[in-house]
């Protein structure tokens, strides 16, 4: 292990202190809250008319709120909607600035890798000071770990799962007497740039698994967050026959892609769509077209976050957590132009996991005929992956677990209380799977 130097220790003149380009795109952040503050006194006299849409939950509050606003001239509360949405647009501001100029930048030495194809890594985190067989309190000694790969989505960096040094999943699990190896897509190099999602499945994800249970001597745990659990559904799938897996854990992953979709989101793909032409010429879709969907899917999120955000003192552990969090959310590298199409086309417009029509080279991906140990892990608060999309999943897996918690689609794995609502529950069920399997 390599001594990492404290990023508050650095020189004030290291790439550390300087500011961000983000949050990505940072025109549309700015112009997304801009218009949403800038437009209320716009928006006054239609609402004073009750001609806004309101949830309906809120109705008999905006009721109300017209009731008392009838007292008041229109020009005055159009003035003071106008201060009011100055003041939250500054809020915003002042809140992206203090992100920008953050002086908090990852600094965490890399664990050893077990195997690479491509641009592809698996990281070992289940040796050395990683909590592996070399500590004596393990009482268990590398070989006899049991190993467990954990699979990221291809869009974002594989670190969510490993965020720093004091509030990493992969070093809790590495502390817990298991040997957790992190799958690092990578980059797409000159060979990954040619891939869609069938390559990465045989080419990439299959050939590490192979590799894992045949230098460890035992079938691997399987674990799968996001986009990572389509694709190890699909690896489960294939390798079915080869007891290489023993089981598969699914965190947010989604299977209906149809579901409880929001108009926003439709738009979004009809946007891609009608664009398609230019970024086929491209060659690869860029990470701030990636970054619009992910907007599109709450438009408001930006705003809320950093006027928050702006709200904190830089060195308080929220404020510490969230800019490690939002780096990760900027980070990224444009998906293969194959990966996109494939997703747009099979997932997102034609929905084939759902009906067992999705085809990863000659196999039929279904789900009903995984006949290991399952477990689906639902965040109750995830936008990005519906409630229901990821339960249609769990409905067709045969010998399934499900667990609801309460959290969002990156805070299940990395948010403050991760530890408490997924890392040990999902310990849990590895340890009774493990015990049961002994027994």
């Amino acid at each position: 292990m390599s001594p990492v130097t404290p990023s508050h220790a650095l020189p004030p003149d290291t790439p550390s202190t300087q500011k961000r380009a983000g949050p990505r795109p940072l025109p549309l952040h700015i112009a997304n809250a801009y218009t949403l503050w800038m437009s209320g006194a716009a928006s006054l006299p239609l609402f004073m008319m009750d001609g806004l849409q309101t949830h309906p939950n809120r109705k008999k509050e905006a009721a109300a709120l017209r009731h008392e606003l009838n007292n008041h001239k229109i020009e005055d509360l159009q003035h003071a909607v106008i201060q009011k949405g100055q003041q939250r647009f500054q809020d915003f501001l002042n809140g992206v600035d203090a992100y920008r100029h953050s002086p908090y930048r990852r600094q965490v030495a890399s664990p050893p890798v077990f195997a690479k194809y491509g641009t592809t890594r698996l990281l070992d985190y289940g040796v050395g000071d990683y909590g592996g067989g070399t500590n004596p309190q393990q009482g268990a000694t590398i070989a006899s770990q049991p190993p467990v790969i954990f699979v990221p989505s291809l869009i974002n960096p594989a670190y969510i799962l490993d965020l720093h040094e004091q509030h990493s999943m992969m070093r809790y699990f590495a502390a817990s007497g298991i040997r957790p190896l992190l799958l690092d897509w990578g980059a797409p190099g000159v060979v990954e740039k040619q891939f869609g999602l069938r390559e990465y499945v045989t080419d990439r994800l299959v050939p590490l698994i192979r590799d894992v249970a045949e230098r460890c001597g035992q079938p691997v745990i399987l674990v799968g967050y996001c986009m990572g659990g389509t694709l190890s559904v699909a690896a489960t799938q294939i390798l079915r026959a080869e007891n290489v897996i023993s089981a598969i854990a699914l965190l947010a992953t989604p299977w209906d892609f149809h579901a409880d979709r929001s108009p926003q989101s439709w738009q979004f793909l009809e946007m891609i769509k009608t664009t398609h032409d230019a970024w086929q010429q491209i060659g690869y879709m860029p990470m701030d077209l990636l970054q619009l969907f992910f907007i599109s899917l709450d438009p408001t999120l930006s705003d809320r976050k950093f006027r928050r955000f702006g709200r904190m003192q830089p060195d308080d552990k929220k404020a510490v957590h969230f800019v490690a969090i939002e780096d990760w959310v900027n980070d990224g590298h444009p998906l293969p132009l194959k990966v996109a199409d494939d997703c747009l086309r099979d997932w997102y417009m034609d929905n084939k996991p759902l009906g067992n029509q999705w085809q990863i080279g000659t196999h039929n991906i279904n789900a009903a005929s995984i006949d290991i140990p399952s477990l689906v892990v639902i965040p109750q608060r995830d936008r990005i992956v519906p409630h229901d999309s990821a339960m249609a999943l769990a409905k067709q897996l045969p010998h399934c677990h499900t667990i609801e918690i309460a959290a969002g689609h990156v805070t299940m794995v990395s948010g403050e209380r991760a530890k408490e609502i997924l890392w040990q529950p999902l310990k849990q069920w590895m340890m009774d799977y493990f015990n049961k399997k002994s027994e």
